[in-house]
C-alpha cells in the first residue's frame, strides 16, 4: 500500500506533491523524501512548523550520516529545500532553515566495471544454468540470460531491456528499437548476428513453452513482464554463485561500487573504449558511435568513458575470453 503521510505536516506534504506534479515534474523522489522526513518528523515529536529550524535539521543530518552517504543526505536536502520554499510562497514559514545549511561534501562514485573475460564466466554460467534447469525454471532462466547478454552487447539501462517489446526487435534488419529512455529519446540500435540469433531462439522457447500474449518481449513467471528488481535478486543470486560478489568500499573520497545488472552497462562503454584505443582507432571519430549506442542526451555524458580512459588504465584483450559481439 502507498504510504500516507502521518505527521502534521501531512496536508502540506500532499500539497506540495500535487504543486509539483502540477508543473509537470516527477514526483517519485519527492514523495520517497517525504515519506523519510514525514517519519522522522513523528519520531521526533515535533507539533509545530516554528520548531523546524537549523538545530533540528543538524540533529537529523548528524543521524543520517550514521547509515547514509553524503550524497543520499545531500539529495535529501535539495528536496526539503524546495518544500520549504513551497512553504514560504503559502506564507506558512517566515524563512528557510536548509538554505542557510552547507553541503556535504561528497565523495566521487566510480561505479563497477567488468572485465571482458569476466562478463563471458557470468553469461556462460547463466547458459549453464538455464540449460540445467527443471522444465519449470528453464523459461524464466533463459529470458534472464538473455536479457542479460542483450545488455552486456549494447549497453542499454537495465529498464530499457526489461520494458522491450516484441515488436521493438527487427529480426529482418537486426535492430532494436529504444523507445523514450531515461531522457525521453528514442533510439535505433544495430545487433550482431549473435545477438539476432538469440532473441530469436528465446522467442521460439517462449513460443513453444508459454501461452502469452504480452506484448513485452522479456517474460517471467507465469508470463509476467520482468522488472527490476526481479533482474537484479538473480544478477545477485548468479554472482554469488560464482564468488563474485563484491561489498561497496570507500578508499579516501572514493566509493567503489559493488557489481549490479547496471553494471554491465559501464562495463560495455569502459571496455568500448579500450577496445578501440588498443585498436588504435582515433576515439573523436568513433564516439559518436558509443553515444548512439549509450543513449546519452547530451555527448558530455559519453565524454565522461573517454576522459576515464587514463584512469582506468591500458587492458590487454585476449580474443580467446573476451565478451566482444560479432
Amino acid at each position: 500500500m502507498k504510504y500516507k503521510f502521518k505527521s502534521f505536516l501531512k496536508r502540506k506534504m500532499n500539497g506540495y506533491l500535487s504543486y509539483r506534479i502540477g508543473r509537470g515534474y516527477k514526483a517519485a523522489a519527492d514523495f520517497n523524501n517525504l515519506c523519510v522526513y514525514d517519519r522522522y518528523v513523528l519520531a521526533s515529536k515535533v507539533k509545530r512548523i516554528e520548531q523546524l529550524d537549523e538545530k533540528f535539521y543538524l540533529e537529523m543530518i548528524a543521524r543520517e550520516l550514521e547509515e547514509l552517504k553524503p550524497q543520499t543526505v545531500n539529495s535529501r536536502l535539495t528536496v526539503l529545500n524546495n518544500f520549504h520554499k513551497y512553504l514560504q510562497r503559502n506564507h506558512d514559514v517566515n524563512f528557510n532553515p536548509i538554505e542557510a545549511l552547507p553541503r556535504l561534501k561528497e565523495l566521487y562514485y566510480s561505479p563497477y566495471v567488468f572485465r571482458p573475460d569476466e562478463i563471458k564466466t557470468i553469461l556462460d554460467y547463466m547458459a549453464k544454468r538455464a540449460a540445467e534447469s527443471p522444465k519449470h525454471f528453464y523459461f524464466v532462466r533463459l529470458s534472464r540470460y538473455t536479457s542479460f547478454c542483450l545488455q552486456a552487447a549494447c549497453g542499454m539501462r537495465i529498464s530499457e531491456v526489461y520494458r522491450l517489446k516484441t515488436s521493438d526487435f527487427n529480426q529482418k534488419e537486426k535492430t532494436i528499437y529504444i523507445e523514450q529512455s531515461k531522457f525521453r529519446k528514442d533510439r535505433l540500435i544495430p545487433i550482431s548476428t549473435n545477438s539476432t540469433l538469440r532473441i530469436q531462439n528465446y522467442l521460439s522457447a517462449r513460443s513453444s513453452l508459454l501461452n502469452s500474449k504480452s506484448p513485452y518481449l522479456f517474460l517471467g513467471y507465469d508470463g509476467a513482464a520482468g522488472n527490476r528488481k526481479s533482474l537484479g535478486w538473480y544478477f545477485r543470486k548468479v554472482l554469488g554463485e560464482l564468488d563474485m560478489l563484491k561489498a561497496p568500499e570507500i578508499k579516501g573520497n572514493v566509493i567503489f561500487g559493488s557489481p549490479t545488472p547496471h553494471s554491465l552497462r559501464h562495463s560495455f562503454a569502459v571496455n568500448t573504449v579500450r577496445r578501440w584505443a588498443s585498436e588504435a582507432k582515433d576515439i573523436d571519430k568513433v564516439a559518436d558511435t558509443l553515444a548512439t549506442y549509450m543513449g546519452h542526451a547530451d555527448f558530455e555524458f559519453t565524454q565522461i568513458y573517454l576522459k576515464g580512459l587514463n584512469r582506468i588504465g591500458p587492458m590487454v584483450f585476449n580474443k580467446d575470453v573476451m565478451y566482444e559481439e560479432k
